[in-house]
């Protein structure tokens, strides 16, 4: 214990770079994934000596890691269980390798929903589609997507902002980064102060899932502190990241130019990237990226030539992260748990070692530059009053034409799915819905004619989310879809709070107590009084959760059992 007015030891900054070779948190996590824990004696002082953390920081990552971690010392195939690759089979097809013996361990998600199902096999080659459904161990690299072209991508607004080096087949080099403009909005900032930014920020109207992004801004700028932290996170926990993954692997330069004009803006001096250690190509590409553009003096001290410095460090996330929620991301990074803290304060306020910290999606950041160089004239020309510029979806393999498109906020849900998605797969009329993952919006098919606008969305009671579409078919297994909705509760639950610590088990508990019912011939008053209790649930996870992934999530997961009740729980023979 520290007495009042003592020193306290300086925190443990897992992330931070070691002699310029990179994450260590990266190199535990590959070796982890290459061998079984708990890790020899040897193999912690090798790693403490490669990464410059204590021997116990070493086994603490380690453990981070578990979820990951090889059996027997041999890596096992990394199974998408993400809500497109559910509902394409990859459940089944966890099942039908195992029984071929084959050790495989189920991840959240890998970012490959309009391909699905995806798997990645131990040298990190992935698999999707009939290559994934018909995974032939012995033949293996040769069926793999390494260097296939991308998936498909438009943009329907004027003016992409987020998609321009994507529809041009991507910028992985910091060469040809350079030839498409990158760095030149951080060459103009750094020439003047960082309110200029904020100001830029303000003008354009950029809006995130939950509205304008400006005023979090401003009050992490506005903060009397000695330093700040930003922190760029690819929607960690949630599936239909496609994007995410996308832009960390084709247009890294962008996402760091991004990160480090944000810095500026708040006067940040250092920037940390969560990226989900179930994306190795993508930590693999930042991280050549990070080194591209540190040797260029991009990032680093004196950027530039100026007298302006700013690090960036990467941290590979695992295990739960409450669907990316922002303090627990920051729990996460400070110490390895990765538990919801309460707010007030805010992150923008006291965040990450309690200094002021920014948390913004790779799609908030990859816009900046433009901003930087052009101004916000391309915002405020696209979108709505309310809602100025673009936004990307992703529609997944449920659809007829799945992949990537870029629209101005206010286009018509209706007409993205029936005109550019061309409905439902192979003609297949859909059921439902899923906007945004399992924590936005889960919308019946008369309920798609509404303009896609975060701010309009939050006051008809329906959220944006992280942008992913999924579609549900008519042939969709209904009853592994709750299943699904009810393991992502249970899984990316932190356990920090009673209510969402408890919740997703009592209401597994209801459902399976009323699927038993179902098999016989049940009278009225068994599901009245089931239909209540789950309802109690939902009602005391909404108020009594500590952040917003408790408190969201059952909206969605009610809307479904309200549109499915009969259909899931029907007597079975």
């Amino acid at each position: 214990m520290f007495s009042e007015g003592s020193h306290l030891p300086p925190p443990v900054h897992y992330w931070q770079d070691h002699r310029g070779l990179g994450s260590p948190l990266a190199v535990i996590s590959r070796h982890v994934r290459k061998h079984s824990l708990p890790l020899p004696d040897r193999a912690v002082a090798e790693l403490a000596a490669r990464t410059g953390l204590l021997e116990s920081t070493v086994r603490r990552a380690a453990e981070y890691y578990r979820s990951m971690a090889a059996r027997e010392d041999h890596p096992p195939l990394m199974v998408c269980q993400g809500t497109a690759c559910r509902l394409a089979g990859s459940g089944k097809l966890r099942e039908s390798l195992e029984k071929r013996k084959l050790s495989c361990h189920g991840v959240a998600c890998l970012g490959y929903c309009d391909a699905a199902p995806a798997l990645l096999d131990e040298r990190d080659a992935a698999y999707t589609g009939d290559a994934a459904s018909e995974f032939d161990e012995h033949r293996g690299f040769s069926q793999s997507i390494l260097g296939h072209p991308l998936p498909r991508m438009e943009s329907l607004s004027a003016t992409p902002l987020i998609l321009p080096r994507l529809l041009q087949g991507g910028a992985a080099t910091l060469k040809e980064a350079l030839s498409m403009g990158v760095y030149e909005g951080l060459r103009s900032a750094l020439q003047q102060p960082g309110q200029v930014m904020l100001d830029l920020m303000t003008a354009s109207g950029l809006s995130g899932s939950q509205g304008r992004v400006a005023p979090r801004w401003h009050t992490c700028a506005a903060t009397d502190a000695v330093d700040r932290y930003v922190i760029g996170h690819a929607h960690a926990g949630t599936s239909g990241a496609v994007v995410d993954r996308l832009l960390l692997e084709r247009d890294p330069h962008s996402v760091l130019e991004g990160l480090a004009l944000a810095a500026r803006a708040v006067g940040a001096s250092h920037g940390i990237l969560f990226i989900p250690a179930d994306y190795p190509q993508a930590l693999q590409q930042t991280e050549a990226a990070i080194r591209e553009a540190t040797a260029a003096n991009l990032l680093g001290r004196n950027i530039l030539r100026s007298h302006w410095s700013f690090q960036v460090s990467l941290f590979p996330g695992a295990a739960r992260c409450a669907g990316g929620e922002a303090t627990t991301l920051i729990d996460a990074i400070e110490t390895l748990r990765g538990q919801a803290r309460p707010q007030p304060p805010a992150p923008e306020v006291a965040g990450l070692h309690r200094l002021p910290t920014l948390v913004e999606p790779l799609e908030t950041l990859v816009q900046l530059g433009t901003l930087a160089k052009d101004g916000s004239e391309a915002w405020t020309a696209q979108g709505t009053a309310e809602c100025p510029g673009t936004r990307v979806f992703c529609l997944n393999q449920g659809f007829a034409q799945p992949g990537l498109v870029e629209v101005p906020h206010g286009h018509n849900l209706r007409d993205l799915i029936e005109n550019w998605a061309g409905g439902g797969a192979m003609g297949s009329p859909l059921e439902a819905l899923i906007l945004g993952g399992l924590g936005g919006s889960l919308l019946g098919p008369g309920e798609w004619d509404f303009p896609l606008c975060p701010s309009r969305m939050t006051a008809s009671g329906l959220r944006l989310g992280n942008g992913s579409l999924v579609a549900i078919a008519q042939t969709a297994d209904l009853r592994d879809v709750l299943s699904h909705f009810l393991e992502y509760m249970d899984g990316e639950s932190c356990g920090k709070c009673t209510p969402c610590r408890l919740g997703p088990a009592g209401i597994v508990s209801l459902a399976a107590r009323y699927e038993r019912l179902a098999r016989v011939d049940r009278k009225p008053r068994d599901a009245t009084r089931a239909r209540r209790d789950l309802e109690t649930l939902f009602h005391t996870m909404e108020l009594g959760s500590l952040c917003s992934f408790g408190q969201d999530l059952p909206g969605p997961m009610r809307r479904f059992i309200d549109l499915f009740w009969d259909r899931i729980f029907t007597k079975t023979s």
